[in-house]
């Protein structure tokens, strides 16, 4: 698991160390530099990634090569540190800027012991638009949520079931009227595509499809797809993590966070603005904000 991530003349960081438990939060106003440090598990990410090369992570960045170092400095260092089986290993990963682009080195040279923990990183950041509509049956969830429903009907029965189950237990008490179900139906000539579909209490035989859903409902249900469906021994990011979310369904969220990171060993390290949620977690998660 990754447990610290060092920042070094990393856009808006002049040398600044995270750690990462199993439920870490940051928290502070705009522009003071949350979504800096996603960035730069995103650029490891892709690094790492045998799609990408350093120019094109590089570039992938927010702000891209003029803004990924911090002014008036001419390189930046990004140092991880991983426990395995144990064992604790620190990889650093930098890079330069020269006349004919970016020189980066990475020491001590461990690629498969990072990728196994890099690639194992997942950045969700749910986009309610794009959660709409149908979606091709999937095995892995897209970082926007797009293909949450080809998601879950691409189960086999049984996990499909229980991956129901367990999404209506956590989202029936997010809106006034409780969900008594949601679950994923395919649909069309070939059953290629899903749509996801909610059932309320007030009227049972008439669901609401995605499309019919309020963008907390489908920020809040990706989420939980998101913790149940990627690898044990994840690391889950998660952006702006109560957007959508009335304050007073704050409980709920850190109630997910909890229990199935939990269960499911998957560190979580989420984005917020608000203090109400951090409110919630309880004085005991004041040492991991």
């Amino acid at each position: 698991m990754i447990t610290q991530l060092r920042l070094q003349n990393w856009k808006s960081f002049k040398d600044s160390l995270i750690y990462i438990d199993p439920l870490t939060f940051l928290i502070g106003t705009n522009a003071s530099g949350k979504s800096n440090v996603l960035d730069a598990f995103d650029f490891l990410q892709r690094l790492f990634s045998p799609h990408y090369s350093l120019d094109d992570a590089i570039g992938s960045i927010r702000g891209g090569r003029d803004w990924i170092v911090r002014k008036g400095e001419k390189n930046f260092l990004l140092e991880v540190t991983i426990e395995e089986e144990g064992v604790t290993h620190t990889i650093s990963v930098g890079a330069e800027r020269t006349e004919n682009g970016f020189v980066y080195s990475v020491k001590p040279d461990m690629r498969k012991k990072v990728n196994n923990q890099i690639r194992n990183i997942f950045i969700l950041n749910p986009t309610p638009e794009s959660m709409r509509g149908y979606s091709p049956l999937s095995a892995e969830l897209k970082p926007d949520g797009s293909n949450i429903a080809g998601v879950i009907a691409a189960m086999p029965k049984e996990d499909k079931v229980r991956l129901e189950d367990t999404l209506t237990k956590y989202i029936r008490p997010l809106p006034e009227k409780d969900i008594k179900r949601i679950e994923a139906v395919t649909v069309g000539l070939t059953n290629q595509d899903a749509m996801l579909y909610c059932y309320e209490e007030w009227n049972p035989d008439q669901p609401v499809d995605a499309r019919g859903m309020s963008d907390g409902t489908l920020r809040f249900a990706a989420i939980i797809v998101a913790l149940l469906t990627i690898k044990r021994g994840s690391l889950l990011i998660i952006e702006e993590v109560d957007n959508g979310l009335h304050p007073s369904r704050a409980k709920e969220l850190v109630k997910v966070l909890k229990e199935i990171s939990k269960e499911r060993n998957v560190d979580v390290l989420c984005t917020t603005h608000n203090p109400v949620l951090i409110d919630e977690l309880g004085n005991e998660i004041i040492p991991f904000i």
